[in-house]
């Protein structure tokens, strides 16, 4: 596995098509505002301290299944195409993806975030599957009341997710396949100003 640490966001105008798998990056590898191609691998990669990916444009296929973040990770307002990929990937600490956007399908399946899970004002453009996530910390996913955009979920499931400490989805827009079935919720939950579906499941 490759071992290193770096300013990769001295690269912007480049687009990149990088192949990180199981790399080990040092503390703060940046990559903010980079651009990447159709296919930035980062399964199964290893982070330390401040992953930075602020800003950033990713292509029509992401992968980073499995990564593991350390203190914080930054894709505040990134932006991803098609596939987003983020199953069972570990945020040790804060986990920001505010003002992010997402494509057709973004997938944080069985991801475990630790101190704070922030997508605030994140727009997801089709599917986004947190079944089985574990949010160990707080986390929100409100959004700005002024725009329909960022406050619709068209289909986000967290069947199964285990939230152990507040949340909030202040101000979202959730329509029929909106699914919480069998999630857990250990402490407050703010729904806020939402609007719900008659098919939204809570079972």
């Amino acid at each position: 596995a490759a071992r290193g640490r770096g300013n990769f966001s001295s690269l912007k105008g480049t687009t990149l098509y990088p192949d990180f798998t199981r790399a080990v990056f040092g503390y703060k590898a940046s990559f903010d505002m980079a651009i990447f191609g159709d296919g930035a691998w980062f399964q199964d990669a290893t982070f330390g301290d401040d992953a930075m990916f602020a800003g950033a444009t990713f292509g029509n296929a992401t992968g980073f299944t499995g990564t593991t973040f350390g203190d914080d990770a930054w894709f505040a307002g990134a932006t991803f195409g098609k596939l987003a990929g983020f199953s069972v990937a570990k945020f040790r600490g804060s986990a920001a993806f505010v003002d992010a956007t997402f494509g057709e399908f973004a997938g944080f399946d069985g991801a475990t975030f630790g101190k704070h899970a922030g997508f605030e004002s994140a727009t997801f453009g089709g599917t986004a599957n947190f079944a089985d996530a574990v949010f160990i910390g707080t986390a929100s996913f409100r959004a700005s009341s002024e725009s329909r955009e960022k406050r619709r979920f068209s289909h986000v499931r967290f069947n199964g997710a285990e939230f152990r400490s507040s949340c909030s989805f202040e101000n979202r827009e959730f329509s029929a396949a909106a699914s919480f079935a069998h999630a857990t919720f250990q402490d407050l939950v703010a729904f806020h100003g939402c609007t719900f579906h008659q098919g939204i499941s809570f079972f």
